[in-house]
């Protein structure tokens, strides 16, 4: 779990970079333009995420990967600072167990760790 969470921000970095840098390029973009890429941004890293746990945990499923998604929406609501960040935690559980569903639909033989 703690290693889905882990990926979960190992991909959220480049991407929010890449996500700022788009935005910097439009100008002024308003404040649903901001949001909007943002959230993305988030859903794929935790997608990702909830994939590798998904794929590569020994018995990880869904669940596993919710829950890594729920740890890596509690650090961004930490780090936010603001009451309304919890906003963050269902996005970051559904696109988590959504990665982590398809991870376990394309398991391979040999490709899990620890079992």
């Amino acid at each position: 779990m703690i290693l889905g969470a882990l990926a979960v921000f190992a991909v959220l970095v480049p991407l929010a970079m890449l996500a700022m840098a788009m935005i910097k390029a439009m100008g002024e973009p308003g404040f649903g333009v901001l949001v909007s890429v943002s959230v993305v941004a988030v859903c794929v890293s935790s997608f990702a995420g909830g994939y590798l746990v998904g794929r590569f945990g020994a018995k990880a499923g869904p669940r596993e990967g919710g829950l890594a998604g729920a740890l890596a929406g509690l650090v961004m609501w930490g780090l936010s600072r603001t009451p309304l960040g919890v906003v963050i935690l269902p996005v970051t559980a559904a696109a988590a167990s959504l990665g982590a569903r398809v991870g376990v639909r394309s398991r391979k033989p040999g490709d899990t760790l620890g079992g």
